[in-house]
């Protein structure tokens, strides 16, 4: 079978076809890619895409070394020209450079999601998620450890944040619900700064209750507000070293940090609030002009406080 008569539903078949294609090519110019593969390249700038390949395309040296940091192969670099694989450092570049691809500025224009295409793409296996269950078993230094639910956001920008912080402050790992946006999206991995392939990250198919029920029966739940009394009426408790103190000194298994939809909140159950009866609200304090924080803030102080008050 030709590239060209390849099944636009074969995406894994694409690729194949895409690899067998080059192995006929002169690598050390420029080369234009066949309209088929550049089709099916562009594919994997949509969820549909990404899931049904099993592929990402990730933009920039830095989403590219923390690829590969985090043990996945890369599998195919485009890039312009000018491109030197030595920007990824000796040792990522030299692995780099029987796989690299020189094309014209055209086409790295149209596989990136920037207005300005970065100097380099690269092709990934998308990462192997850990079933839920097996997130609970893993044994962690920080104890209690500390997962992130993202409940129904949908600003890539914020999950981005989000992902970022919990790397920075030691989370063991974050859980998104199947209304989240695509984790594992160009502009997550960007605002992410490539660190989402720094920790376990697990899309699903629940929805907040159904992640909930998976945790274990000691987790502790916290919810996050900058006013007095929740959204529910309830009250608050005010944000504090101490509030983790107590935590890792008593039989809690895991703190659970869950943040919902940056307008609408926690996703609502049947019209009713889907918080679980034993979360507790934490109060972020802030100034009278204040209304609210921001998603990525809030959830980021949560993150921030905690990592000081336990290392």
């Amino acid at each position: 079978m030709s590239f060209n008569e390849t099944p636009a539903s074969e995406l894994t078949a694409d690729y194949c076809q895409l690899k067998a294609w080059l192995s006929l090519q002169n690598l050390g110019k420029e080369v234009l890619l066949p309209k088929s593969a550049m089709r099916w390249l562009q594919t994997l700038q949509t969820s549909k895409g990404r899931q049904a390949s099993e592929i990402l395309i990730i933009e920039g040296i830095h989403a590219i070394q923390e690829a590969s940091a985090g043990g996945l192969d890369i599998l195919l670099c485009f890039s312009e020209r000018r491109f030197d694989p030595s920007w990824l450092g000796e040792s990522l570049g030299a692995k780099i450079l029987p796989k690299l691809v020189c094309i014209p500025r055209k086409d790295m224009t149209r596989l990136a999601t920037t207005e300005t295409p970065p100097v380099c793409l690269a092709l990934i296996k998308k990462p192997k998620t850990p079933a839920m269950p097996a997130v609970f078993e893993q044994d962690y230094a920080v104890k209690p450890p500390c997962l992130l639910i993202l409940d129904s956001l949908q600003d890539p920008g914020n999950v981005g944040t989000l992902i970022r912080s919990a790397v920075a402050f030691g989370l063991s790992g974050i859980i998104s619900t199947k209304t989240t946006v695509d984790i594992f999206s160009p502009k997550v991995i960007r605002s992410s700064a490539g660190l989402v392939f720094r920790l376990p990250v697990v899309p699903t198919d629940y929805d907040l209750e159904g992640i909930m029920g998976q945790c274990p029966s000691s987790s502790r739940f916290w919810l996050t507000t900058s006013h007095a009394t929740s959204p529910d009426g309830e009250k608050t408790h005010s944000l504090h070293p101490g509030i983790w103190l107590e935590t890792a000194h008593s039989n809690t298994q895991w703190d659970v940090l869950i943040l919902g939809n940056e307008g609408a909140g926690l996703s609502k159950r049947d019209g009713q609030s889907s918080k679980p009866l034993q979360a507790q609200w934490l109060q972020i304090p802030t100034t009278p002009a204040c209304e609210s924080l921001n998603v990525a803030v809030a959830g980021s102080i949560l993150m921030a406080s905690r990592y000081q008050a336990l290392g």
